[in-house]
């Protein structure tokens, strides 16, 4: 029987697929439509994600469960999806399988979390989830707008560590990566372990409780008890034994920073952290579940009201061990803390105004979202478990929001301390207005002096991560110092100096390689010294060996500038000096061409820089000296009737056939007779 059509014909719309409001939308069904009701029993279906205003969409068969642990009992429920292959969803970056879908129920405003992760990428964070709102329905019932966020997990543009195999069972693959959680809920974990100092618990999350070997358990649950042990060491800031070599400061105390500006009653409840290969440090990210911060939490509401800092106080949900932590590391690292935060609030854009921006741009964007959303969860007009007030609409949750804010903001400011903004220019790390040795030695001494600089650590931070260490030191040398055009600056900040370089020369055959040393003499007592070398065609620098006024502890660089110009630099990290007053410094071992004719050749030594260990530069003298090529062995030959007879005595001289003794011949000595 036909189907009889009612309504109006018209040419109709194939060109977009039905979303729901401006956000994405995710549709998912499962076999059976079978419901959601287990944290760990995936249940089978399939789903679409629209988005671009229906002009895109991505379906693929996934695995759906619950997740989360106080949201789950909640009416909203939040989930986790597990798609079949590797997709990159609507505004985010990493492409994978495994999403969150965040429900943000106790959250009024639904954005809190993507707040809290922008304040984590202006903290500089090592890894930082990112989110956007979507709206989902599932078997056909509308379920809420939710938070498409990352999976905190190992993968590409997630959890930054190497991937590991089952063959990673001896050092150094065995060293990571890894990804744990100090975790008060850790006992539905299927792989876990309680710590040796404080009994902490801590889930493995990587390798996966299916894929980890012995060796590796081992290894991660002896790296935590160490990084335990070194926390609260004799020597608490020595780089070998105490904090630092086994957690990384920065992300630990940018975390903390994190959890106090969010004002978040959970930050220490869950702890992600994730260590590399090779590198014996914890690295303390990513920050996670903030839908019960900024003031969104009766039991600790006000935030500002808490004396000190919230993350140590009685009124925070804390795992076991973490409190001593926090407070022996800030013991230690108190100022490192105020400059964490006055360099975000400087220089990374940390500001009321941007966030406030930030929620106003998000509310405006959800605005279609949040209305349906309300319609299937009418809870504006009522108070929530734990929750701070009522305040009937959805723009008065979201100006509640930018109060607490910006109120948080001056509060950080307050307590936490902020330096003043600082002018720099990276690489000037002593502010004389020239890049060179001077700056590796300012450097070199804010990292053995363990010292707090604000301008030192803002222009010798060459890797942008907070901190000033050997590497921003190689950074400097390598990217900034070895390609100056001009090393000497403006010459502001430098001492002008009637120290020379002497150069020791000798006569070389054409074709042959010599040694020529470098000296120089002074009554200042130098760390590092920088010159350029420029070479006359014919003649090509084979090597640079340390003479005996350096030590171990100093290393020489070169570089090519130009075809005929080397950059020359002797730095050390340690603050060491050259010793002694005179002497020989440097050896320089040159090749002269074989086709070279018999001259001399100017070798000259230009933009020469003594470094101070004070930081202070001295100039040298500039120096040329001639390289004297005598004719070369074995080849100025002489006809004997049609034959050409390459042959010399020894002192390179051409010989007639005629002569009689030893005779030099393509090279090789011969006695003539």
């Amino acid at each position: 029987m036909p189907v009889k059509f009612y309504g109006v014909r018209d040419l109709g719309d194939d060109s977009q697929l039905y979303q729901l409001t401006n956000v994405p939308t995710i549709v998912i069904h499962t076999a059976g439509a079978k419901e959601i009701t287990s944290k760990t029993v995936y249940v089978q279906g399939i789903a679409s994600v629209i988005s671009d205003g229906g002009q895109a969409i991505m379906t693929d068969s996934l695995d759906v469960r619950g997740r989360g642990n106080g949201s789950w009992t909640l009416e909203k429920k939040p989930m986790k999806i597990k798609f079949r292959s590797k997709h990159r969803m609507p505004n985010m970056v990493a492409k994978a399988k495994k999403w969150a879908l965040v429900s943000n129920h106790q959250d009024k405003t639904l954005m809190r979390n993507m707040v809290a992760f922008e304040i984590s990428k202006r903290l500089n964070m090592p890894y930082t989830p990112m989110a956007t709102p979507v709206d989902v329905i599932v078997n056909g019932e509308y379920k809420g707008d939710f938070q498409l966020s990352d999976q905190v997990e190992v993968n590409k543009n997630r959890v930054p560590v190497t991937e590991m195999t089952k063959t990673d069972n001896v050092y150094p693959e065995v060293t990571g990566g890894y990804l744990i959680e100090v975790d008060a809920n850790s006992g539905s974990e299927p792989l876990r372990f309680a710590s040796n100092r404080f009994n902490t618990p801590v889930s493995i999350h990587y390798p996966k409780d299916d894929e980890i070997t012995t060796h590796q358990n081992a290894y991660i649950v002896d790296a935590y008890n160490q990084m335990e042990a070194s926390i609260f060491s004799d020597s608490p800031k020595d780089p070998k034994t105490g904090i630092p070599s086994h957690l990384d400061v920065p992300s630990f105390l940018k975390r903390l920073l994190l959890s106090e500006m969010t004002a978040n009653i959970d930050g220490y409840y869950s702890v992600y952290m994730f260590k590399e290969r090779g590198d014996d440090r914890f690295y303390s990210a990513p920050g996670w579940d903030f839908d019960h911060a900024f003031d969104n939490d009766s039991r600790c509401y006000p935030a500002n009201d808490i004396k000190g800092f919230m993350s140590l106080s009685n009124k925070v949900s804390i795992v076991s061990g973490m409190k001593p932590i926090i407070s022996k590391v800030l013991e230690n690292y108190r100022n490192e803390l105020r400059f964490y935060w006055s360099d975000a609030r400087n220089y990374y854009g940390l500001n009321t105004e941007n966030l406030l921006a930030l929620v106003d741009s998000l509310a405006e964007y959800m605005e279609e979202s949040q209305q349906l959303n309300f319609t299937r969860y009418p809870v504006l007009n009522q108070l929530l478990p734990l929750g701070t007030g009522i305040r009937y609409t959805y723009q008065a949750e979201v100006d509640f929001l930018k109060e607490t804010i910006a109120s948080r903001m001056e509060w950080m400011d307050k307590n936490v301390g902020l330096d003043k903004k600082v002018d720099y220019t990276l690489g000037d790390v002593n502010n004389d207005g020239a890049i060179n040795v001077g700056d590796l030695t300012a450097a070199a001494s804010y990292i053995s002096e363990n010292a707090s600089d604000m301008f030192i650590r803002r222009a010798a931070d060459l890797n942008n991560d907070g901190s000033v260490t050997e590497g921003d030191v190689q950074s400097l040398l390598t990217e900034h110092v070895m390609l100056q055009e001009n090393p000497n600056g403006d010459g502001s900040g430098s001492t002008p100096s009637t120290l020379s370089v002497n150069m020791a020369v000798k006569t070389v055959p054409a074709g042959e390689e010599t040694t020529v040393n470098l000296s120089y003499m002074s009554t200042s007592t130098m760390c590092c010294i920088q010159f350029d070398l420029t070479l006359p065609e014919g003649i090509s620098l084979v090597g640079v060996e340390k003479g005996p006024r350096l030590s171990f502890l100093h290393n020489v660089t070169t570089h090519k500038l130009s075809d005929r110009t080397y950059r020359i630099i002797v730095n050390t990290i340690y603050g060491t000096s050259i010793s002694g007053s005179s002497g020989k410094f440097m050896e320089l071992k040159l090749k002269t061409d074989a086709s070279m004719a018999k001259g001399q050749y100017n070798l000259e030594l230009t933009n020469v820089l003594g470094s101070r260990s004070n930081s202070q530069v001295m100039k040298f003298q500039d120096k040329t000296t001639a390289l004297d090529v005598d004719y070369p062995l074995g080849l100025h030959g002489v006809k004997t009737g049609d034959v050409v007879s390459p042959a010399c005595d020894v002192t390179g001289r051409s010989v007639q056939s005629d002569y009689k003794g030893i005779i030099i011949r393509k090279g090789r000595k011969q006695l003539q007779k």
